[in-house]
């Protein structure tokens, strides 16, 4: 993100998270922060994530003063979660001779 060149020595009150399809011109909002620190962990039940697809994610500041401009977007792609491996299976050999 480039700064502002005049901030009116406000400090950021918020920060704004937003997702969009990968081909979309629409976006939505996944978080409002405005805490320090910007965590979030994308989930399929909460965020509506698909697997095998692209979205694009964008972040803006706010202060007293209104918005920064968007960051650069970010690209990610969604792969699905690894099934679940069989269980671990011991076999046993007897011997017929003693």
């Amino acid at each position: 993100m480039t700064p502002s060149s005049d901030d009116g020595g406000s400090i950021i009150t918020e920060m704004v998270l937003e997702i969009s399809d990968f081909l979309a011109t629409n976006w939505s909002k996944v978080a409002t922060y405005s805490d320090n620190s910007l965590i979030h962990t994308l989930t399929v039940a909460d965020d509506g994530l698909i697997a095998n697809s692209a979205y694009r994610f964008r972040v803006k500041t706010v202060n007293f003063y209104g918005d920064s401009e968007y960051s650069a977007e970010l690209a990610v792609a969604v792969a699905p979660l690894p099934s679940q491996p069989a269980p671990v299976t011991k076999q046993q050999l007897f011997s017929s001779t003693t």
